[in-house]
């Protein structure tokens, strides 16, 4: 990911931070992959509000399958 997903400031000029992305990534850590990007993109959107981003937003998501021979 770029900083831009945990840098994202709410209007208290607070920032979204690698601990609130983690717990995010956890919360939604049984879903597909797709719905796993909007869960995130979404609970930083909700966080910003009206905060419009000053930076790119940007990850990549692996899921690795462990019971692949």
């Amino acid at each position: 990911y770029t900083d831009g997903l945990t840098e994202t400031e709410n209007a208290l000029e607070e920032q979204f931070g690698w601990a609130r992305l983690l717990d995010c990534v956890r919360r939604h850590s049984d879903h597909d992959l797709q719905q796993l990007r909007n869960g995130i993109l979404t609970e930083i959107d909700a966080f910003a509000s009206e905060v419009r981003p000053a930076d790119d937003r940007t990850m990549v998501l692996l899921r690795r399958n462990l019971s692949a021979p």
